[in-house]
């Protein structure tokens, strides 16, 4: 299987991206492939609404730099079976270069994908971000969050703790389990995003 593992930090070597590590390396040790999306190197623009309209002739930007940094990632996305979204939590939320993130998705590139939530803090909190992004992430880009979820806080004595790392790769294998099973729904002809592009 091939996951995409996205780091949704604004920070350059944050937690978060410590936590994409820790998750990078218990997928490749269960023989999988993974690739991190780290939102911190990534420049990736500030979403315009003339995204949805990348026919346009007068759409230069979408041509020229936009498109330059959005197709590799939503290509590695289109290719993965699965994504594990990693979280920091900004004051309670998501940091806005992770929401500007799912902005740029559309059906297409992960409709009926599984995906994981990981929540990372500083302190004792963490599952501001994971209501948040179960609640507003999913609608038209139709990634599906499996119900199990990890919240590493405080984030340093996590990554260290073998209890957590232990439910880490358990989780990681039921996400694997989702990516096997949706597979086949993704590849029954019953998904019509074209007369369906956008959730309700």
């Amino acid at each position: 299987m091939k996951f995409a593992i996205i780091s949704g930090t604004h920070r350059v070597k944050g937690r978060s991206l410590q936590v994409a590590d820790v998750v990078l390396k218990q997928l490749k040790e269960k023989n999988h492939e993974a690739q991190i999306v780290d939102l911190s190197e990534s420049k990736l623009p500030q979403w315009h609404e003339s995204i949805w309209d990348r026919n346009a002739k007068e759409n230069e930007e979408w041509d020229g730099t936009w498109k330059q940094v959005w197709d590799p990632i939503a290509g590695l996305l289109r290719s993965c079976d699965g994504l594990v979204v990693i979280t920091p939590e900004y004051g309670g939320m998501v940091p806005a270069a992770l929401k500007n993130f799912f902005l740029f998705l559309t059906g297409d590139i992960v409709a009926h994908k599984p995906a994981m939530i990981v929540a990372v803090s500083a302190g004792r909190g963490g599952s501001y971000p994971i209501a948040e992004l179960r609640m507003s992430s999913y609608k038209n880009s139709r990634l599906l969050y499996i119900p199990d979820q990890m919240i590493f806080a405080p984030a340093d004595a996590a990554m260290a703790d073998e209890k957590i790392l232990k439910r880490l790769s358990y989780t990681l294998d039921v996400l694997a389990e989702y990516a096997r099973a949706l597979r086949g729904v993704r590849e029954s002809g019953v998904i019509n995003l074209k007369d369906y592009p956008s959730g309700i």
